[in-house]
C-alpha cells in the first residue's frame, strides 16, 4: 500500500520505532538512521519491533557536518521523517524542521516525544507509565493489594498513543500532500494520545462534572458482570456481558436467574459478585470457557503470553509467523498484524548494517561509499557500541551438531592431505598419528573443515566452520578480521567408532582497539566437542582481531 513511500526513521526505540516498523509492513521502504556515538540510543533487543523486517539500517553521525550531508541527501528524495529527540535538539543538529523542508518542501516531518514539543513538560524525561499517569489512565485501571494503581502490563502509551498516532497523522498528511504538494510538520505527543484514549471519561467530566476512578464507572469495576474472576485450576476468565442479552445468557448458563433484574442494581452488585466469584470456582479455566463461550456470555480465557501464541483461534487468523534470521537462526514472531498487509508464514530476514547499499541509491560514488564508510561521519564509529542482542551472545552455546556418522580411520588422513593443498594449517600423516598415536581425528581438524556432519572428503555446506566468528563480523560491522592466535585443549580420546557433537561458543569481546590493521575488536571463539556418552572430547579456541582497515596507528 505504501510501496513508493520512503521513510527515514531516525529513533531506535518508543512510538517512533513502532511506527517506522508499521509503516514498512504496509509496504514504505523505511531506512533506520541509527547514531553512531557512545550510549546515545538504546539498541533493542534482535526480536524487538518486528525483528526489523523489512528496514534497511545505516549508522551516522549527526554532529559531524559530513554525516549531516548525507542525511540531506537522503531527504532530498525520501518521503517522511521520523524523529524522537528531546524537543530543540533537532535544531542545535541542523536537522530542524525548517532545514530539511527547505531541502525537500513535500517532506512529511513527524516529532514524536512524550509531552510535546510545547509546554512547560516539554522537556521532562518520561517512559510509558510516566504518560499513562498524567493522562489519567493509571487512576482508572485498578489497584493492586496495597493500593497503588496496578501497571497495565505492557506498552499502552508508546503504542497506542504514540506510535498509532504517528501512523495515522502520517498518512493523513501523505494523503493531503497529494493534493496540495507540500509536506507538514506533525508534533505527536504521547500524552495527547493517552488524553484522547481516555475521552470517554475525560469528557463526561468536562461536561457534567463527574469524575471516574476505580471502581466508579461500567469499565472500571462498578458491575460485577464486567471484572475478573478465578477458576478452580487457579487460572482465570474475564467476563463483559455488558448487553442485557449477554447478561441475561450469562445468568441462565451459571443457574444465577435470581440476579437477572439485577444488572445495574448498585446495591446487588457485591452478592452477586459473590456469587459469581463461587460459581467460577467450580470448574477450571478451560471448562468454563469451552462451556460459555460460544453461549453469548461474552466469556473468554485469561491467557498467558505462551498460551495466546498457540491459541487455535489466532493460530487460525496467521497471527504468528516463522522467521529465517541470518545471525540468529529460525524462530517465530507476530506477523504483520494491521489489517490490509499480508501475513506471511515465513519471512527472510537480515540484520547486517546495509550502509553501502543505502548510500549508493542516495548517488554515492563506490569512492566515495569507501571514503564515508571508512570515516567517522558513517558506520565507524558504530564499534564504539556492543548491541545487547551481541553481549548476550557470550558463553551461551550457538549452532549445535551431532554427526550421525562414525568415525572412520581414513579420515584423518584426507583432512592432513586436505590442509597440504593450500590451507593455512600445515598437516600431513606423521603429524596426525604423532598428535593422535592413531587413525584419532584431532578437533582442530574438525573444527577447521570437517564438522560432525561433513567429514568424509569433498562435503560441503553453507555454514561455516567458525560461523560464530563470521556472525560477529557481520554483527559489528567490521568487514576484515584476521585470526591471531588459537589454541587446540584435547580431552578425552576420539576413538573409531565414536560420534561426535559439537558446538560453537563466543568466549569474549574487547573493547575497541587500533593497531598497524585498523580499528576494531578482539574477539574469542571456541569450538567445544563432546562423544556421544557426554565427555568433553576437546576444544579448539580462536583469538581473532576484525576492524575497519584505517590509517597506521598505535600497535
Amino acid at each position: 500500500m505504501l510501496d513508493n513511500i520512503t521513510v527515514l526513521n531516525l529513533a531506535s526505540v518508543g512510538p517512533s520505532a513502532r511506527a517506522a516498523q508499521w509503516l514498512a509492513d504496509y509496504g514504505a521502504k523505511v531506512l533506520q538512521i541509527g547514531s553512531v556515538a557512545s550510549g546515545r540510543q538504546i539498541e533493542p533487543a534482535f526480536h524487538a519491533y518486528g525483528a526489523r523486517r523489512g528496514v534497511q539500517r545505516l549508522n551516522l553521525d549527526l554532529k559531524l557536518e559530513s554525516g549531516r550531508e548525507v542525511l540531506y541527501r537522503l531527504v532530498a528524495t525520501s518521503d517522511v521523517l521520523l524523529e524522537s529527540f528531546r524537543p530543540q535538539v533537532v535544531n542545535k543538529l541542523g536537522i530542524d524542521y525548517t532545514t530539511l523542508s527547505n531541502i525537500n518542501p513535500r517532506l512529511v516531518y513527524c516529532s514524536t516525544s512524550g509531552y510535546g514539543q510545547s509546554g512547560p513538560y516539554a522537556q521532562w524525561a518520561g517512559h510509558d507509565i510516566n504518560y499513562l499517569a498524567l493522562g489519567g489512565f493509571l487512576e482508572c485501571t485498578g489497584r493492586a493489594a496495597d493500593g497503588t494503581p496496578a501497571l497495565p502490563g505492557a506498552t499502552v502509551a508508546d503504542s497506542a498513543g504514540g506510535g498509532m498516532q504517528a501512523c495515522m497523522s502520517i498518512m493523513a498528511a501523505l494523503l493531503q500532500r497529494g493534493s496540495s504538494g507540500r509536506g507538514r510538520y506533525l508534533d505527536v505527543a504521547v500524552i495527547d494520545g493517552v488524553l484522547s484514549m481516555m475521552s470517554l471519561y475525560v469528557d463526561q467530566y468536562l461536561a457534567i462534572g463527574e469524575p471516574v476512578t476505580t471502581g466508579s464507572a461500567l469499565l472500571t469495576g462498578r458491575y460485577a458482570w464486567y471484572g475478573v474472576y478465578p477458576t478452580r485450576d487457579h487460572r482465570f476468565v474475564a467476563v463483559g456481558a455488558i448487553e442485557p442479552r449477554f447478561y441475561s445468557n450469562l445468568c441462565t448458563a451459571l443457574g444465577l436467574d435470581g440476579f437477572k433484574k439485577d444488572q445495574y442494581c448498585d446495591a446487588r452488585q457485591p452478592a452477586l459478585r459473590d456469587a459469581l466469584r463461587d460459581a467460577f470456582s467450580q470448574r477450571d479455566r478451560d471448562e468454563w470457557v469451552a462451556l460459555l463461550a460460544h453461549r453469548d456470555t461474552c466469556v473468554a480465557p485469561v491467557l498467558s503470553i505462551a498460551e495466546a501464541t498457540v491459541d487455535p483461534h489466532l493460530q487460525a487468523r496467521r497471527s504468528v509467523c516463522e522467521v529465517q534470521h541470518a545471525q540468529h537462526g529460525v524462530f517465530k514472531q507476530l506477523a504483520p498484524l494491521w489489517a490490509g498487509i499480508p501475513r506471511p508464514e515465513r519471512v527472510s530476514l537480515d540484520a547486517t548494517n546495509d550502509s553501502a547499499a543505502i548510500l549508493r541509491g542516495a548517488g554515492y560514488s563506490e569512492s566515495q561509499i569507501v571514503d564515508l564508510l571508512e570515516s567517522e561521519a558513517a558506520e565507524g564509529m558504530m564499534l564504539e557500541v556492543i548491541p545487547e542482542s551481541v553481549s548476550a551472545l557470550i558463553d551461551q552455546p550457538q549452532y549445535r551438531e551431532r554427526c550421525e556418522i562414525e568415525v572412520e580411520s581414513g579420515y584423518i588422513f584426507s583432512a592432513c592431505a586436505a590442509a597440504m593443498n593450500g590451507n593455512p594449517l600445515f598437516w600431513d600423516k606423521d603429524t596426525a598419528n604423532n598428535l593422535t598415536a592413531g587413525p584419532i581425528a584431532p578437533p582442530t581438524m574438525l573444527s577447521t573443515w570437517f564438522r560432525p556432519h561433513y567429514w568424509r572428503p569433498g562435503a560441503e555446506d553453507e555454514r561455516l566452520a567458525l560461523q560464530a566468528h563470521f556472525d560477529l563480523k557481520n554483527f559489528l560491522q567490521l568487514p576484515e578480521a584476521v585470526i591471531a592466535s588459537n589454541e587446540l585443549i584435547l580431552g578425552a580420546p576420539v576413538r573409531v567408532g565414536d560420534r561426535l557433537s559439537c558446538w560453537q561458543v563466543v568466549r569474549s569481546i574487547s573493547g575497541v582497539k587500533t593497531t598497524r590493521l585498523g580499528r576494531g575488536r578482539f574477539w574469542v571463539v571456541e569450538v567445544v566437542f563432546e562423544n556421544q556418552g557426554g565427555e568433553y572430547v576437546g576444544s579448539d579456541s580462536y583469538n581473532a582481531f576484525a576492524y575497519v582497515r584505517g590509517t597506521e596507528s598505535e600497535a
